[in-house]
């Protein structure tokens, strides 16, 4: 209300004073006691206060003679909210009002159902969920709709396990209006939570969603279908399919389209999908960044150096929002295999090399082909009869665990069965391999049941699912796929503010994998313009590596990194890496196979060679008998040619000062590039332009050789 104005002083010229009612934010709390927390009892009140830990302090002891426990806080509420209206929503939810005295009312009711009453008096919305868009989530919807609205039909997504890409992802259907949506995916564990954000959060209030009952249609809603790719491969022979390829979906998202959608199968489905745009959703899509299919024009990145940043610097302000802090810090810990038990594995020599595989293997599932050796392991695992420092629980010691096994369910079964007899009264041990536990659901609760566990799988679960308990995940297969190792290891990183976790971490078996795949990791997605060195520090700085494995513990750092991708002559190998080249472009460059060897000359329905090709001009398929058989030989025999020239790089750089990159090599001696190449400098030139050669790429690897 505003007050009247005063008259203004005939000595004055100052302005009427008007007197506005101060705006006050609130903040709602709910607390609970020892004994009434068995009961389900909770006490819903409000304060002004710099904090409800002020306002409940001052409650203690007399609301009740127990000490107070805050279960939840909602702060910065408009004036509109109060403890009574929440109150009276209670009620008219059903929740059992208990009254102590007449002025001390508690209620049978869960903070979530709190939740929904906020909601519901403030938005008319009775869901749990009204949190906002992050910063980084609203740039990548508004960069995600401005793409589509100019008409781009493909977008990626390429954001880390915690960004919130389920949300994201909504928000952007939401943002292009559209009204059928399409969520196709080879990871069915991530149906649940599909679901979840659209049944609990208030901004898809009346949207309709369906997963296993294939092609159904509300009109009055918004339609958000789910389907596992498995299920709906067979479109063509299931009824409840009937009808999904005639019609035209607003938004088809791909998620975790880094497993399984790049396979002949699944491109085949969603080419008889009929869809506006197709947003690509992944934590590690590495393939689909290194084919080129993909650019900054219609790609948003967020990683967990931009995740860790924004942590650090909520830290350093002293915690003044708690946006982050709950996104706990990693870090990677590697170890090797104590050598009795390295000598133990059967049939293992020098030449044949120790693998974990080997160790782990069982023909049983009842027990490994040697038993007694994966013992020793177990015993350095717990640190019995080893030093603190080569045993990964003594270093860090951890509730709940994730072990991640080599491919083989036996392998699994025997782990589960030696672990019981070892461990067993320490920790819950929980098989989810095969045709054990297959439902998420199922592990939680164990999880939740049991004070330290153990999960032990050889695929299952270690992408696309969250287990905010997980705090330690082991690293035990020798698989080197970067996009399946990050996104395991990610798994420990999920938020769990009730257990107050702010570190995860990693153990690995494998000293060396680690390192390459860091180096991997920095090399594929530095971004444009970052050297490699560069952005593994970055990687380094918010995920430090400790090795285990010397006599000595040693913080690895961007040099060893280095050093040993370069002594090992890996990073040589990169010049002939698919990580360089767009192979969809491999076709526009048949002269390569003239210019170092030639097409062969095969007639009935395969390729011809012709000597008419001109440089940097597409491959002429109407004048060819050519099939999709033969263009991938072709194109595949176009890359091999290419990584022979490229192979070259290292060598002619060491000889030719300065080289610093693509721009310089180009500029060097023509007659000199001809020789040593075997091409001319202006036909590697085209191979660049065009994209065929990933230039920035090419730029990082040759800085690393100076």
């Amino acid at each position: 209300m505003i007050a009247p104005r005063r008259k203004k002083s005939k000595d004055s010229d100052a302005a009427p004073e008007v007197t506005r009612r101060k705006f006050v934010m609130k903040t709602i709390y709910a607390y609970t006691t020892a004994t009434y927390r068995d009961k389900g009892w909770l006490k819903v009140g409000q304060t002004t206060q710099e904090s409800a830990a002020i306002r409940v302090k001052q409650q203690d002891g007399t609301s009740c003679p127990e000490p107070l426990e805050i279960k939840n806080t909602w702060e910065n509420l408009p004036n509109k909210i109060s403890d009574k209206k929440i109150h009276k929503k209670l009620r008219e939810m059903g929740c059992r009002e208990v009254r102590i005295d007449a002025n001390r009312e508690w209620f049978v009711c869960t903070t979530e159902q709190v939740d929904i009453a906020i909601n519901d008096i403030l938005y008319g919305v009775a869901r749990p969920r009204s949190y906002k868009l992050r910063e980084e989530q609203k740039t990548c919807v508004d960069k995600a709709t401005k793409y589509f609205r100019s008409g781009g039909t493909e977008f990626l997504m390429n954001a880390k396990m915690r960004f919130g890409k389920t949300f994201t992802s909504y928000m952007i259907a939401k943002k292009l209006k559209a009204r059928s949506v399409l969520i196709l995916t080879y990871k069915p564990a991530t149906k649940a939570g599909w679901q979840e954000d659209l049944d609990l959060h208030t901004e898809f209030d009346g949207w309709h969603y369906s997963t296993g009952e294939g092609f159904k249609l509300n009109n009055s809603a918004i339609n958000v279908i789910f389907a596992s790719f498995q299920d709906i491969n067979e479109f063509h022979k299931k009824a409840k399919w009937k009808g999904i390829t005639k019609h035209k979906f607003d938004l088809i998202i791909i998620d975790e389209m880094h497993y399984g959608s790049d396979t002949d199968r699944a491109k085949l489905t969603l080419s008889k999908m009929m869809g506006k745009r197709t947003l690509f959703v992944s934590g590690t899509p590495l393939d689909a960044i290194i084919s080129g299919r993909f650019t900054d024009d219609n790609t948003y990145t967020w990683s967990y150096t931009d995740e860790q940043s924004k942590r650090r610097a909520e830290k350093e302000s002293d915690w003044s929002t708690n946006i982050y802090r709950w996104l706990p810090e990693m870090e990677i810990h590697t170890f090797s295999v104590c050598d009795e038990a390295k000598r133990n594995v059967a049939a293992y020599s020098d030449d044949e090399q120790f693998t974990m595989t080997k160790m782990f293997g069982s023909d049983t599932g009842d027990n490994f082909n040697d038993e007694a050796t994966v013992k020793l392991f177990i015993d350095q695992v717990f640190g019995r009869g080893v030093r603190n420092n080569k045993s990964p629980i003594r270093t860090c010691a951890a509730d709940h665990m994730l072990w991640v096994m080599p491919p083989n369910v036996k392998s699994v079964n025997a782990m589960c069965n030696l672990l019981e007899k070892i461990v067993g009264n320490e920790y819950h041990i929980i098989n989810v391999a095969g045709n054990n536990i297959s439902s998420l659901t199922k592990v939680k609760r164990h999880i939740a049941h049991y004070q330290k566990t153990i999960t032990v799988t050889c695929g299952r679960f270690n992408t696309g699912v969250t287990v905010p308990e997980w705090d330690v995940v082991f690293m035990l297969g020798d698989g080197k796929a970067p996009e399946t190792y990050f996104q395991t290891i990610f798994r420990v990183q999920s938020s769990d503010q009730k257990r107050g976790k702010e570190k995860c971490y990693v153990f690995d078996f494998n000293p060396e994998r680690v390192l390459e795949l860091v180096y991997e990791y920095g090399f594929i997605t530095a971004k444009k313009g970052q050297d490699i060195p560069s952005s593994i520090r970055q990687f380094l700085e918010f995920a430090p590596i400790i090795d285990h494995s010397g006599n000595q513990l040693k913080q690895i750092n961007t040099e060893d990194v280095v050093s040993f991708m370069s002594d090992a002559n890996r990073y040589i190998d990169k010049f002939t890496s698919s990580y360089i080249f767009n192979k969809s472009l491999a076709g526009q460059f048949t002269e390569l196979l003239q210019l170092l060897g030639g097409i062969d000359n095969v007639k009935n329905g395969k390729l011809v060679s012709t000597n008419d090709l001109k440089r940097g001009k597409n491959f002429n398929m109407t004048s060819k008998k050519i099939n999709k058989r033969n263009l991938k030989k072709l194109e595949e025999k176009i890359l091999s040619k290419a990584k022979l020239v490229t192979k070259l790089i290292p060598e002619y750089v060491a000889f030719v000062d300065p080289v610093n990159g693509v721009a310089e090599l180009l500029n060097s001696d023509r007659k000199l590039f001809k020789e040593h190449f075997q091409i001319s400098r202006d036909y590697f030139k085209d191979m660049v332009q065009t994209g065929f050669l990933n230039e920035d790429r090419m730029n990082r690897l040759i800085g690393g050789l100076n």
